[in-house]
């Protein structure tokens, strides 16, 4: 399964789906702390620290991902590399005779 596939998935989740699963890992998380008590020893920067790290492209993608020329020729190009059909993808060849056509060079 690709990014893009798990993009296009997550696009349909509701703020619901997404306050369980942040309450999963929370419970997931406690089950951690049982079994590895040690877990905790660490100072409280440690963990703030990481919160942080772990925060930045999230935050940075919610409130400055501007879409620019750039980002809409790269997704653009995905869509064409991942369409299999000449429908949608008319400049892709059929067949051996549209490839040879495609290369053969203009006299």
């Amino acid at each position: 399964m690709s990014i893009t596939n798990l993009n296009n998935k997550i696009k349909s989740f509701t703020a619901i789906d997404i306050g369980l699963i942040k309450i999963s890992v929370l419970f997931g998380t406690l089950t951690l702390v049982k079994f590895f008590p040690k877990m905790i020893n660490f100072d409280w920067y440690f963990y703030l620290i990481l919160a942080i790290l772990f925060a930045i492209i999230p935050l940075k993608t919610m409130f400055f991902h501007e879409k620019n020329e750039i980002t809409e020729i790269f997704e653009e190009g995905l869509k064409n590399a991942e369409s299999d059909t000449s429908k949608d993808n008319p400049e892709k060849p059929e067949t051996e005779k549209d490839i040879k056509e495609a290369i053969k060079p203009e006299k």
